[in-house]
């Protein structure tokens, strides 16, 4: 499998970990389903019922076998990274829907239309960091442990209003270049690289790769993202 080149910014292991492992037991109990629905078939032709086809490789064709660190692979163990499990559960999803974005104009008013949430989205969208003005965005980062985007509207659709607003956001302990200070308290530093890409972010939107699933927060949309890349 041919890794897409991404620099990542933010990825969340945990929840990429425990996704992966969702999927490959899933994937593990068509298989044994499938294989029951042949042998009372009494070989009269072949069923394929799989609502993920080999949901963990592309081909479709190799049998996973969950183990707690690694997949068993026609003998062969190979131990994955999270980029590696990403790129798989990405192909998974794909697989079954990904979210579509339905804007629907009246008036000014550019209204969102999400059905059957929640849902999975992955692709590049234009999003600003969330910020106060009368303080520097790395320091009130730094002190929130958390960092929020905002769907930026004029980048889609000029002169609309959008409705409802998109957020997204994730802790701090997840961002690639932040650092552990202690007492469960993560930081970015001021003049890092990370640090001042993010004060680009608040002045101006930047096209961020998600991957993540949309849920209905109130009256907003939120994106819990797995991964977010540049």
């Amino acid at each position: 499998m041919t890794l897409e080149l991404r620099r990542f910014l933010y990825l969340d292991s945990r929840g990429i970990n425990s996704l992966h492992s969702q999927l490959s037991e899933f994937s593990e109990k068509e298989r044994r389903d499938s294989e029951q629905k042949k042998k009372s078939t009494s070989g009269k032709g072949r069923l394929s019922l799989k609502i993920f086809s080999g949901i963990l490789n592309a081909t479709g064709e190799t049998e996973l076998t969950k183990t707690s660190d690694s997949e068993t692979q026609t003998g062969k163990t190979s131990f994955k990274t999270e980029e590696q499990r990403l790129v798989e559960i990405e192909t998974a999803i794909s697989k079954i829907a990904l979210l579509e974005l339905k804007i629907v104009t009246v008036g000014k008013l550019a209204k969102i239309s999400v059905e059957s949430l929640p849902m999975f989205i992955k692709g590049k969208l234009p999003f600003t960091v969330k910020g106060s003005s009368d303080i520097d965005i790395v320091r009130e980062i730094n002190n929130a442990q958390f960092i929020t985007f905002e769907l930026d509207q004029s980048s889609l659709l000029e002169g609309f209003s959008l409705w409802p607003r998109i957020l997204m956001g994730g802790s701090l302990s997840k961002f690639k270049d932040s650092q552990e200070t202690g007492n469960g308290k993560w930081r970015i530093g001021l003049t890092s690289h990370l640090g001042i890409m993010l004060r680009e972010f608040q002045i101006r939107p930047h096209n961020f790769g998600i991957f993540g699933q949309v849920q209905q927060t109130g009256s907003s949309l939120y994106i819990k993202p797995y991964a977010i890349w540049v």
